[in-house]
C-alpha cells in the first residue's frame, strides 16, 4: 500500500485499522486545534505535489522558486517522527529559537501508537499551564497575548500535520516522501530528525551560511554534532567545529552506509560551508526547489541503509552540490536515556520488502556493476521515472569522483583526507558556474583530469 501514488490503495485498510470511526479514534495533541492542515493516513488522500506551474509561482525557472513573508525568505521545516516523545519539543524549539518565527512553516509526519506523545502537544508549563487547548485565531489577539502563548499555539497555522498509525509504518522514506508533498513553495527547505535542539537565531544563521556558499544549488547537510555540551544557557552554540561526512562502505545489499562524521574547523572565511562527499537525512538545508527536484521515493518500504546515498546521487546528478555547514545550527541527542522505538518492530509484517526496496534503489541510481542491474520482477518499478537520476550530471562521474567501485563493491579513495583538509573544496569550488547555479564539473574534469584520477 506504500506504492503507486497510494491514496486510494491505502484508504480502505487504514480506515479499518482506525476502528471505522475516523479522526476521533486518533490520539489528538492539545495544539492540533490550531494547525493549518491535518491529514489522516487512510482517511484523507495524500497531499498533492506542489506544482510551481499551477500554484502561484510566477518565475521562469524552478531555481527561482521561493515565497516571502514580510520581505523574509520562508523556510519549510520537514520532520518525520516515529513514536518520538521529543517531536513536540523539537517543533516548539524551532519556532522559539528562530529569529523570525513568522517565516517558519512546518510539515510533520507523525507515526504514533496509543499513548505516545503527539507532535502538536504544548507543555503544560508557563503560559500553557492554564490552557485547555489552543485558542481560536491567535493572530487576532493582542500582541502581548500572542507572545504569551505556547509556540505551537501561536504558530499553529504554520503547521501541516499528517498522522499515520505506527503499526502502518514501514521506515523513514515514506513519511519523508509525504513531507515533500507538504511543501508549498517556501524559499528554503530544512529536513531534520524529530529530536533536535536548535541554536538561537538558527534561521538567520543557516541562511547566512547558504549565502556564503554563493551557490544556489548548495545543500548544507551532515550528521549533526551531539547536543551534549553544545548549547549554553541562552541557546548559543559552544561548538566551533563542523562534521564532515567522508567514511562509507558497501552494505550486503549493495548500497552504501556512511560512518560517523569527522569534526573539522572550517577554513574558508566567515560562514562559508565546505564541500564534502555525502548527503545526510538528519540535517539538510537547501533552496525549496530541492523538494521539487529531488523528492523522496514513494516506494521503498523497510529501507534504512541506502536512503542517503539514494538522495545524494539523485541530487548530484540534478546539479546540486553537497556541503557541510560552516557551523551547526541544530544538534542531535545521541545519548538519550530513553531511545524511541524503531519501525523495525513492524518488520514481521513486511518480510522481504527491504530487500526489494534496496534492489529498486540500486536499479534507479545505477549503483550496480555495469550491465548488471537487479533483474526485472525482483523490485517494484512503480513510478520509477519520477525517482531516478537527474539529467545535469552523470552518475558514472559521481561514483568515479568519490571512489565508489561498483564492480567490486568497495571504496577506493581516502575521502576524509581530501575533504576534511579543505582540498576538495579548493579544487572544485573554483569551477562555480557564472550564474551561481552549481559547479561546472565538465570544466573541472577538463582541467583536473577524469574524475577517477582526482584526489
Amino acid at each position: 500500500a506504500q506504492a503507486r501514488g497510494q491514496a486510494s490503495a491505502q484508504a480502505g485498510s487504514s480506515r479499518e485499522l482506525a476502528g471505522g470511526g475516523g479522526r476521533a479514534d486518533w490520539s489528538v495533541g492539545n495544539a492540533e486545534s490550531g494547525a493549518g492542515l491535518i491529514l489522516v493516513h487512510g482517511i484523507d488522500p495524500l497531499p498533492p505535489w506542489y506544482d510551481p506551474a499551477t500554484d502561484g509561482f510566477t518565475g521562469t525557472a524552478r531555481e527561482d522558486l521561493g515565497s516571502f513573508v514580510e520581505g523574509l525568505p520562508t523556510i519549510f521545516l520537514k520532520v518525520a517522527s516515529y513514536r518520538d516523545e521529543l517531536c513536540h519539543v523539537t517543533l516548539a524549539d524551532a519556532f522559539n529559537k528562530a529569529k523570525h518565527p513568522e517565516r517558519i512553516f512546518v510539515g510533520v509526519v507523525e507515526q504514533n501508537a496509543e499513548g505516545d506523545v503527539p507532535c502538536l502537544e504544548y507543555e503544560k508549563v508557563g503560559a500553557g499551564a492554564s490552557l485547555a487547548a489552543c485558542p481560536p485565531s491567535p493572530s487576532s489577539q493582542s500582541q502581548r497575548a500572542q507572545d504569551e502563548l505556547p509556540a505551537l499555539c501561536r504558530w499553529g497555522a504554520h503547521v501541516r500535520l499528517y498522522k499515520q498509525r505506527a503499526q502502518d509504518a514501514t521506515g523513514p522514506t515514506f513519511p519523508r516522501h509525504v513531507g515533500d508533498r507538504l511543501y508549498r513553495g517556501e524559499y528554503f527547505v530544512l529536513q531534520t530528525d524529530a529530536h533536535m535542539s536548535f541554536v538561537a537565531g538558527w534561521d538567520e544563521d543557516a541562511i547566512a551560511q547558504f549565502d556564503a556558499a554563493k551557490n544556489d544549488m548548495a545543500v548544507l547537510t551532515t550528521y549533526p554534532t551531539d547536543t551534549e555540551g553544545s548549547l549554553d544557557a541562552k541557546g548559543r552554540s559552544t561548538r566551533r567545529t563542523s562534521p564532515v561526512m567522508c567514511e562509507t562502505q558497501f552494505t550486503p545489499e549493495g548500497l552504501l552506509r556512511h560512518g560517523s562524521a569527522l569534526e573539522i574547523y572550517p577554513m574558508f572565511g566567515p560562514k562559508s560551508p565546505v564541500l564534502h562527499p555525502f548527503w545526510a537525512a538528519g540535517f539538510s538545508f537547501a533552496r525549496g526547489h530541492f523538494a521539487v527536484n529531488v523528492p523522496y521515493d514513494c516506494c521503498t518500504p523497510m529501507l534504512f541503509q541506502g536512503e542517503e546515498i539514494n538522495i545524494a546521487v539523485r541530487a548530484w546528478t540534478s546539479g546540486y552540490d553537497i556541503y557541510t555547514p560552516h557551523n551547526s545550527v541544530a544538534f542531535h541527542p545521541y545519548k538519550r536515556k530513553k531511545r524511541p522505538p524503531m519501525f523495525w518492530e513492524n518488520s514481521e509484517h513486511h518480510k522481504g520488502e527491504g530487500v526489494r526496496s534496496a534492489r529498486r534503489v540500486r536499479a534507479l541510481i545505477e549503483i550496480h556493476p555495469k550491465g548488471q542491474p537487479p533483474p526485472k520482477g525482483t523490485w517494484d518499478e512503480a513510478d520509477a521515472e519520477l525517482y531516478g537520476l537527474g539529467t545535469r550530471r552523470k552518475a558514472d562521474d559521481f561514483y568515479a569522483l568519490f571512489g565508489i567501485n561498483r564492480e567490486r563493491g568497495r571504496t577506493t579513495k581516502n575521502l576524509c583526507s581530501w575533504s576534511s583538509s579543505g582540498r576538495m573544496h579548493r579544487e572544485l569550488a573554483k569551477f562555480m558556474r557564472p550564474d551561481k547555479r552549481g559547479i561546472d564539473y565538465e570544466a573541472a574534469f577538463r582541467e583536473l583530469g577524469p574524475p577517477a584520477g582526482i584526489l
